[in-house]
């Protein structure tokens, strides 16, 4: 399964959305108990109709939403979301009926109008689509996060097989638009309005969720989503230096290489130019691909478009489960002509060797490997005379 970031939406489970103080802590649990179609909602004896991602009760209800016992201070809440747009809410004085309405819904990913179903979930189980950018708001307003709000940022930044991320490929990590994925405590220390010992302690305290993992020397670091819901076996992961300007990180699913472009020249196989933290680009080679179980297929080659590059003629291209592509090219049916062997030797009747038909596939034209990333030549100037 894909999450690539340019999706304008991240899938939020709903046993995953964080508790803990902040704005968009409680925007998380008014999301999760939203109505995720049209149709009418119960509470206490009446019946409301209500939108896709819309809820209708009362203050009582707000309040055990939110987890607030002041009345006050739960109406001071939606208050302020509203003012910042994420909601708006309405309360009717005369039968005390409170509503609000999600800004950040997205409507597509809803079930059909149900007039005589349920339209609320059942807490803990489902997803909430939560729109990457819901949290540049906060960043915008100089707003100083609370964990809630710093684990949903993460999250609305996880992509998983992203073509820009070579490391999304091995597991679910953190990438943002503006920094890229590779990060620093201070980065997201200055998004946060955090310092950076206080970032450190976040991700001693969540790293069962948010995996921090430092590159060598001063380049940055890797986040990776633990709870992301995706098809990738999350594992230990390992980042090594194995050659001069050469870094693997290597999981239990597989490895990629990164190639340090003040030694190397830009490949030809499929790569992502990433930049470090103190401004150097790496190529990021696309892991190679695990082998998949295709169905049977007489007389077809495949071939991972990860090493090797496009064949000429007839071809076509498949995805397996875990978002690699393959090139297929099918051959034709033929027959060879080999000589019989025994004992190591080749068997005559009389002058003619003996031979045996054996079927075969034939094909036009298989596709070449990618060589290695060259190294650079050192351009060796001649020193200026003195004048």
């Amino acid at each position: 399964m894909k999450c690539l970031l340019k999706y304008p939406w991240v899938k939020l489970p709903r046993n995953k959305v964080p508790g803990g103080k902040g704005l968009l802590g409680a925007w998380m649990r008014l999301a999760a108990r939203a109505a995720f179609r049209k149709g009418e909602g119960h509470y206490c004896g009446y019946d409301n109709p209500v939108e896709p991602g819309m809820w209708v009760g009362g203050v009582v209800g707000l309040k055990a939403i939110l987890g607030i016992r002041s009345r006050n201070v739960a109406l001071d809440v939606v208050q302020e979301l509203e003012q910042l747009g994420f909601l708006s809410w309405s309360l009717e004085p005369s039968t005390k009926k409170l509503s609000y309405s999600l800004s950040d819904w997205f409507a597509r990913f809803s079930g059909a109008e149900c007039m005589d179903g349920a339209v609320y979930t059942t807490e803990g189980y489902g997803f909430v689509c939560v729109s990457r950018e819901i949290t540049q708001r906060l960043v915008d307003h100089n707003y100083i996060f609370e964990d809630a709000e710093a684990l949903l940022d993460l999250w609305c930044h996880t992509t998983v097989n992203d073509p820009g991320n070579a490391f999304s490929f091995l597991a679910p990590s953190v990438q943002y638009g503006k920094y890229g994925v590779i990060l620093t405590l201070e980065t997201l220390g200055r998004r946060w309005g955090w310092e950076k010992t206080k970032v450190w302690r976040f991700f001693q305290a969540h790293g069962d969720v948010f995996a921090l993992r430092r590159l060598p020397g001063s380049l940055g670091c890797l986040i990776f989503n633990l709870g992301y819901p995706c098809e990738i076996e999350v594992s230990a992961r390992t980042l090594r230096t194995v050659g001069e300007g050469v870094l693997e990180a290597t999981n239990g699913e597989g490895s990629a290489l990164w190639y340090n472009s003040a030694f190397y020249d830009e490949p030809d196989a499929p790569h992502t130019i990433m930049q470090a933290a103190n401004g150097t680009d790496w190529y990021a080679m696309q892991p190679h691909a695990m082998t998949p179980d295709f169905e049977p297929a007489s007389g077809t080659m495949f071939y991972d478009t990860a090493q090797y590059a496009a064949p000429s003629g007839d071809y076509k291209v498949y995805e397996d489960r875990n978002g690699s592509q393959w090139y297929a090219v099918r051959g034709d049916a033929a027959v060879d002509r080999k000589p019989v062997y025994e004992h190591g030797k080749p068997v005559y009747d009389g002058e003619k060797l003996r031979t045996v038909n054996v079927e075969t596939v034939r094909y036009h034209s298989t596709p070449s490997r990618f060589a290695a990333p060259a190294k650079r030549k050192p351009e060796i100037k001649a020193p200026k005379r003195k004048r």
